[in-house]
């Protein structure tokens, strides 16, 4: 994927947060409508606010809805699952 297009970045990071949303809908039991606000609160107060925006999405999706969720959750009883969710 050549993320210096904008139409591919942008789906991208559209993925990204789509994954993040059902992270915390499959892991932390959020319902659509909340995991939606959560991950929109989350982009409007941390990520704007950041230098580097862009940084974020460095960290994987199923640690940033535990940051999120302020739940701190193993990967390894969920890897099958999260490998799904993450590979669409």
């Amino acid at each position: 994927m050549n993320l210096n297009n904008p139409e591919a970045r942008a789906a991208a990071e559209r993925a990204y947060w789509e994954a993040v949303k059902d992270c915390l809908i499959q892991f932390h039991e959020f319902k659509d409508h909340d995991a939606t606000d959560a991950v929109y609160g989350y982009q409007k107060e941390v990520v704007s606010q950041m230098s580097s925006p862009l940084l974020i999405y460095h960290e994987e999706p199923f640690y940033l809805a535990n940051e999120i969720a302020d739940k701190e959750l193993p990967l390894a009883p969920y890897r099958e699952k999260y490998r799904r969710i993450v590979q669409g």
